[in-house]
C-alpha cells in the first residue's frame, strides 16, 4: 500500500512538490537513511539510490556534521546526506562499501560489538531472518570481522550499535546499560584501533527509548547518537537525537523519494514530540 501510495505521489508530482518545499523549509540541513542488509541480487536497485542520492545531495564526513552541529556552518551547494547500514552485515561490506566508494560516499556502519567474535553458528541465530545473507555465505562469517572492519574504517565511519543488538527497555539494570553502552564502545575500541564516539539506538519503537539509556550514552564518551524518527539533522539538532530515515535496497525511487519528502516528517512529528522528553536538551 505505502509503494502505491508513493508511486501515485511521485507520477502526480505531488512528492516532488513536498521535497522541494521541504528543502527551502529546512535551509541548511543533513538527511541521514540507514539500511540493514545490502545483498548482491539488489545491488542493482541500491546503485539507483546511490546515483540518485548524489543529484540531491552532498556527502557528509563525520567532521563535517560535528561542524555543523556547533556552528551552523555548511558550505555545500546541496543538503548533505549520512548513508548509515545496521547490524554489521557482511554483505555492507562486500557490496555496499565498494558502490559507496564508486559514488564518492562516506558510509556510516553500526556494529554490535559482540557480535563481531560470536561463532558462525551463534551469527546464524542473529541473523536468522535474513535469508539472502545466510544462502550467501554458507559456512561463512555473516558479521564482519575485525580485519574487516579495520579495513572499513580507513574510509568509512564506524559506531555502536550496543553490544548484542539490545533494544532498550525501561526494566534494563545499569549493569545492562553498561554492557551494552559503555562496554561496547570499548570493545569496538580495541577491535577498530579507533576511539569510538557513536552510537546508534536498536529499533525505532517508542518504548526502546528511555531517560537512563539516554544518560548512560552521554557519560560514556559518546559525542552523537542515532534514533530512527525520520527528521533532516538542523543547526540546532539535540547530537544525542540524531534522527534517521529507514530506506531498504528494495525500495523504489518513488518510494525513495516519499520517504524523504518531507511527508514522513509531519507523521512523526508527535512521537518526535512525545520523545523529546526523554532526551535532555543541549
Amino acid at each position: 500500500m505505502k509503494n502505491l501510495l508513493a508511486h501515485i505521489l511521485y507520477y502526480s508530482g505531488i512528492s516532488w512538490l513536498c521535497f522541494f518545499l521541504s528543502r527551502m523549509y529546512y535551509g541548511k540541513h543533513i538527511r541521514v537513511v540507514n539500511y540493514h542488509g545490502t545483498p548482491e541480487s539488489q545491488s542493482a536497485q541500491l546503485t539507483e539510490q546511490l546515483r540518485w542520492y548524489s543529484r540531491w545531495y552532498e556527502n557528509t564526513s563525520y567532521e563535517e556534521l560535528i561542524s555543523f552541529l556547533k556552528s551552523g556552518k555548511w558550505n555545500k551547494s546541496k543538503p548533505g546526506i549520512i548513508i548509515s547500514f545496521d547490524d554489521g552485515k557482511r554483505n555492507n561490506f562486500d557490496i555496499a562499501r565498494p558502490l559507496l566508494e564508486k559514488f564518492h560516499f562516506i558510509g556510516w556502519f553500526f556494529i554490535p560489538a559482540g557480535w563481531i567474535m560470536a561463532q558462525i553458528e551463534e551469527q546464524k541465530i542473529f541473523q536468522k531472518n535474513d535469508s539472502a545473507l545466510i544462502a550467501a555465505y554458507p559456512g561463512g562469517c555473516l558479521i564482519m570481522n575485525s580485519l574487516e572492519i579495520k579495513e572499513l574504517i580507513q574510509k568509512h565511519v564506524v559506531g555502536s550499535h550496543t553490544m548484542t543488538h539490545h533494544r532498550m527497555d525501561i526494566n534494563d539494570s545499569e549493569e545492562v546499560m553498561i554492557k551494552e553502552i559503555r562496554d561496547s564502545k570499548y570493545l569496538l575500541e580495541n577491535i577498530s584501533g579507533f576511539e569510538q564516539k557513536i552510537f546508534c539506538w536498536v529499533g525505532g519503537e517508542e518504548k526502546h527509548y528511555t531517560r537512563d539509556a539516554e544518560k548512560m550514552i552521554r557519560n560514556s564518551g559518546y559525542a552523537i547518537s542515532f534514533t530512527t524518527n525520520t527528521f533532516p539533522i538542523l543547526e540546532h539538532s539535540n547530537p544525542y537525537n540524531l534522527d534517521r530515515s529507514n530506506i531498504e535496497t528494495t525500495y523504489s525511487i518513488p518510494l525513495v523519494l516519499f520517504q524523504l519528502s518531507g511527508i514522513m516528517d509531519l507523521l512523526y512529528y508527535p512521537k518526535r514530540k512525545r520523545l523529546n522528553k526523554v532526551f535532555y536538551p543541549v
